[in-house]
């Protein structure tokens, strides 16, 4: 299988699940664990990002072909778009947890 099918058509199912992670566990986390100020929130929100897209580039990037260094590129360089369009949202909110009904 052509590691480009993998980027495109599995590409799709893991923004799937990344948008989910961003919409429900981590606010969850947020609350849970009594993360009140900016900073703590900010913090969270930036080691979370640079785990999901930074630590599991690095192995691509140690490869030969093409593929894997483009897909491992593409990680990294979503790391701050991520952060930037999830600030809002997770930092600034007044409770970034899931509404309760």
């Amino acid at each position: 299988m052509s590691p480009w099918w993998v980027y495109v058509v599995g590409g799709y199912l893991v923004l799937w699940v990344l948008i989910d992670l961003y919409r429900v566990p981590l606010p969850w986390l947020i609350t849970t664990c009594g993360f009140t100020s900016k900073a703590e929130r900010a913090a969270l929100l930036i080691l979370t990002t640079a785990v999901v897209f930074g630590y599991f580039a690095v192995p691509g990037m140690m490869e030969d072909n093409n593929a894997s260094i483009v897909l491992s590129r593409t990680s990294v360089l979503a790391i701050p778009i991520i952060v930037l369009l999830t600030w809002r949202r997770i930092v600034h909110a007044d409770t970034p947890g899931p509404r309760t009904p």
